[in-house]
């Protein structure tokens, strides 16, 4: 609620800040400046209150959503930690400690699967999509393959773009 922050003292809410990485004093000052010229949107208690709730629900799906991940990537941890490819992974430029599980992981390990490189990419979602008709040809994008594996990829194709030349990807 605003008037409970207004109740707040200077110093915790800078220790606030400063605890969930905004040290800048500057940011810190304007923030509390924004914080004290608050005027309440309405007064309205219900509508307050199932706005509190609501924030509270979407807080606790966020911390349950943080701890679901940190189980995945322990467990991909563990599992890439004892792969006998762990170091055909590791070896690619870019893919360090968080990239080269998750490409283990996008990949899988069955080299049966994958009868050619053009397999691979159709798979990936990377290889575009030619549709032809009479003289005409029309390409796009791929939109038929897993969405997290094409993330991973994508990720690591920027990465590998970004150390081979020096520049940042945009």
């Amino acid at each position: 609620m605003p008037q409970d922050i207004l109740r707040t003292r200077d110093e915790t809410i800078r220790n606030f800040y400063s605890e969930h990485g905004c040290r800048s004093e500057k940011l810190i000052e304007r923030r509390l400046k924004m914080i004290f010229r608050i005027v309440p949107l309405t007064s309205d208690k219900a509508l307050i209150n199932s706005s509190v709730i609501s924030v509270r629900m979407i807080v606790r799906m966020l911390i349950s959503l943080n701890n679901s991940i940190t189980e995945h990537e322990n467990t991909l941890q563990n599992v890439f930690d004892k792969h006998p490819d762990k170091n055909i992974f590791t070896s690619f430029p870019g893919a360090g400690d968080a990239l080269a599980p998750r490409l283990l992981a996008a990949w899988g390990t069955d080299r049966q699967r994958f009868k050619s490189a053009e397999n691979m990419q159709n798979f990936a979602g990377i290889a575009p999509v030619t549709r032809r008709s009479g003289k005409s040809a029309v390409v796009s994008v791929r939109f038929a393959c897993p969405q997290s594996g094409l993330v991973v990829l994508v990720s690591f194709f920027s990465i590998d773009i970004m150390s081979l030349t020096g520049q940042s990807v945009n």
